[in-house]
């Protein structure tokens, strides 16, 4: 009897590994990677991945990313390799690019392209954070520098959203004498129950997620039999998987983050709100509320915020010897004719599609830093083929590839790229 219980335990035991194994393979991906930091907001946890799964439009392929033990992308480089010269590329979900692979990225474009430039090896770190704004580039450079010492950083700009960023992550301000000042914010407890709960799926074993959340075997499954296997999944249908940059079709987006960013700069400034939300970290857009309404007090207001703030990005590199560059990534629905989203000059008059871009060329030059404005580049290079679209407003392995060629060739003009000669 007691044999038999054994042999019962043991098959038992058995079962529910294998169970475990096919349920690990068919969700092999964290549900989000990042933690919260006191300072960052959130950064990436080391050795996490993620999934991300593109639109059947948009071919359907399910890209792996990975995070090495320092929170940067991995790929071909490695941060701490002195017998390289070592470029670090900041930035958001556009350099971050998990939406496409390895080698697709714009930073790993960038690296085949310099790879022949130099008589050491070449490496190119993705130091790229989803959602990052500069902001909190700044504060990440604060950390890195130092310790990793880069031979060259670029700084990449969405001019899209970048701006909003400043506001919604109320990090800075200016002083009544228009100088940056850290701001102290407070986390809502909503915000940190999200992320204890997501990095608590993380750390789940596939069997015990399963019970406490079944709907995400679900989607899984579905993602399984419809990207992965090609089949029809219509007893799926009630389980979303396209809903990361899905946005309503009908729905007057122009006027939505137009209400959204007046909102966001009323509630920070105005209103002083200390309260950093959930949506303040997952609700970036279009900055609609500057190119509709350029001339406003607060239009002026990010305008200035910004500037102040690529000072002190460059100010910090200059401390440190470090050669930084400006990468300007213009906003699709400023650069390209036709694009999902357009502006509607009768509606709104005084748009301006060239403040944000034009803006951040102005600082750049103030400063003296050099930088690649991509705005005319894409505008005349069949620029709806440089995006994904339905939604998904980054660029596409094109946009990076032609980002890339463009920044590479600026480097070996300008003479940025200088080997130490004591290498």
């Amino acid at each position: 009897m007691m044999k038999n219980a054994a042999l019962a335990l043991v098959s038992i035991l058995l079962c529910l590994l294998v169970i475990e194994a096919a349920l690990r393979a068919l969700s092999p991906a964290d549900e989000v990677s990042h933690v919260l930091d006191e300072e960052l907001l959130y950064k990436h946890e080391p050795h996490r991945q993620l999934r991300f799964v593109r639109f059947p439009e948009h071919g359907g392929d399910i890209i792996e990313t990975r995070f090495d033990a320092h929170g940067f992308r991995e790929g071909s480089a490695d941060p701490l390799d002195q017998e390289a010269f070592r470029i670090f590329v900041y930035g958001d979900s556009f350099i971050q690019a998990s939406y496409s692979r390895d080698e697709d990225t714009f930073v790993e474009q960038l690296a085949k392209r310099l790879v022949s430039d130099a008589d050491v090896p070449i490496a190119v770190v993705n130091a790229g954070v989803d959602g990052y704004g500069p902001d909190q580039v700044y504060l990440r450079l604060l950390r890195d520098v130092p310790t990793f010492k880069p031979d060259l950083v670029i700084v990449s700009l969405f001019a899209d959203n970048d701006f909003g960023d400043l506001i919604r992550n109320k990090l800075f301000l200016l002083n009544k004498d228009g100088k940056l000042e850290r701001h102290q914010f407070v986390l809502d407890e909503e915000l940190v129950q999200h992320y204890e709960q997501r990095r608590k799926l993380n750390d789940m074993p596939a069997l015990a997620k399963l019970l406490y959340d079944p709907a995400l075997t679900r989607r899984d499954l579905r993602i399984l039999i419809e990207r992965r296997l090609g089949l029809n999944a219509g007893w799926l249908n009630d389980v979303a998987i396209d809903t990361t940059y899905r946005t309503a079709a009908d729905a007057d987006w122009i006027d939505i983050w137009l209400r959204r960013g007046i909102e966001e700069f009323e509630d920070y400034i105005t209103r002083g709100d200390t309260n950093l939300r959930l949506d303040n970290l997952r609700s970036d857009h279009y900055d609609a509320d500057m190119t509709v309404e350029p001339d406003t007090p607060r239009s002026v207001y990010k305008l200035a915020l910004m500037d102040a703030l690529l000072e002190a990005i460059a100010g910090q590199l200059r401390t440190h010897a470090t050669p930084v560059m400006l990468l300007i990534i213009p906003s699709p629905i400023d650069a390209c004719a036709g694009y999902d989203w357009q502006v509607d000059t009768k509606t709104y008059p005084n748009y301006d599609g060239r403040l944000l871009t034009r803006s951040l060329v102005t600082t750049a030059q103030r400063l003296d830093i050099p930088y690649v404005d991509l705005l005319d580049l894409f505008a005349s290079n069949d620029c709806n083929t440089l995006y994904f679209h339905h939604g998904n407003n980054h660029w596409n392995e094109r946009g990076q590839a032609l980002a890339a060629d463009q920044v590479a060739r600026q480097l070996r003009s300008s003479g940025i790229l200088k080997i130490k000669p004591n290498r």
